[in-house]
């Protein structure tokens, strides 16, 4: 029967390497393996510094969307109270908040981070809008 003498699992062989060898396995490969984990970290950073970015960008979006909404009510409101009551200030309001949200809109028109339908739906909005402020009387 086989019995497994201490030279057959044994580092015996790194004894016979010469010392370049020996260099390699103790210098180099750790070197290899620190530089993969470095090239790893640097990828992930970059990929988390892209996502940081896009947020960044879609939070601003929903921020003038927001501001946005905020401008047209104010201007539908005080031009239907301008109509039903006549106050110039309320006129004044309305059409101040209407030149905002045409500004608004054509920031967000101008955004990089929207598609063709977006700019699409962000012009039929307009033209809605528009179309029912002057409708009001």
């Amino acid at each position: 029967m086989y019995q497994a003498s201490n030279e057959d699992f044994s580092f015996s062989r790194l004894n016979y390497l010469p010392l370049a060898g020996k260099g390699a396995l103790l210098i180099a490969l750790p070197f290899v393996v620190q530089i993969c984990i470095i090239v790893v970290y640097g990828v992930l950073t970059e990929r988390g510094d892209a996502l940081n970015i896009q947020q960044h960008q879609h939070k601003e979006i929903i921020g003038r969307v927001n501001w946005l909404s905020a401008t047209v009510l104010c201007s539908s409101l005080s031009a239907v109270a301008a109509s039903l009551i006549g106050d110039e200030k309320d006129s004044q309001i309305a059409s101040d908040s209407q030149g905002s949200a045409d500004r608004e809109l054509q920031s967000l028109n101008s955004a990089s981070g929207l598609d063709r339908k977006q700019t699409q739906d962000l012009n039929d909005v307009k033209q809605s809008w528009s179309a029912t402020i002057y409708a009001i009387p």
